[in-house]
């Protein structure tokens, strides 16, 4: 990786992000440039490094806070504290009731065992572990399915994760965020389940013509 020519440096970087561990995290780290280190001296080497590194991170996790279900249920508990709403275990995870204006109520269901895997173009395998959050909307009825669409236009994050997109599940239409362990607070999941009730009691209305289901 240090030595050789440019096409060795840049075959011997990819290498590494497919095989290597801490000491290939150092040594590419070293060769791209960062922590404040000059890098190697040819462009095309540093990139090459910097792509490999990010790579490496993905495979191996190294860029990622590393939580188990235990520490994620806690968050979700945390995340409630100081509100009204109701937060109850379920099996695999909680439901939160939270109450609205005008008497209504939204509940919002959170499933803490999720797992999507991705697979990129070098044949690196990246794994990523999720809370799944959703709440139901009204009955899937055909005549609604075209506003659902309209609805569910560009609902997508930058990592792939849903970020308020609609679906539907055991005969409901219903609204779903996710969001990956390594981001998860109690603010963001005080967030979502903010976000889920308000926005997903308002669809209801649309779809049951103002009937709380």
């Amino acid at each position: 990786l240090r030595s050789g020519s440019n096409t060795l440096q840049c075959a011997a970087a990819d290498a590494l992000a497919r095989i290597g561990g801490e000491q290939a995290r150092k040594a590419l780290t070293e060769q791209a440039g960062g922590d404040g280190q000059s890098g190697d001296k040819n462009a095309t080497v540093r990139a090459r490094a910097k792509i490999a590194l990010r790579r490496l991170q993905l495979r191996s996790g190294l860029h990622r806070k590393i939580r188990t279900a235990d520490q994620i249920e806690s968050i979700i508990r945390t995340s409630c504290d100081g509100t009204d709403y109701e937060l109850e275990p379920t099996s695999g995870g909680f439901t939160v009731k939270v109450s609205l204006a005008g008497k209504r109520k939204q509940t919002i269901h959170i499933k803490i065992k999720n797992v999507a895997t991705r697979k990129l173009p070098d044949g690196t395998v990246i794994r990523s572990e999720y809370i799944l959050m959703y709440t139901p909307c009204g009955p899937a009825k055909p005549e609604h399915f075209e506003k659902i669409l309209k609805l569910n236009a560009l609902k997508l994050n930058s990592e792939g994760f849903a970020s308020g997109s609609l679906g539907l599940y055991q005969g409901q239409i219903v609204m779903i965020e996710t969001q990956p362990y390594d981001s998860v607070d109690e603010k963001e999941v005080r967030t979502g389940i903010q976000v889920l009730a308000m926005i997903g009691d308002e669809i209801e209305r649309q779809i049951t013509d103002g009937e709380d289901k």
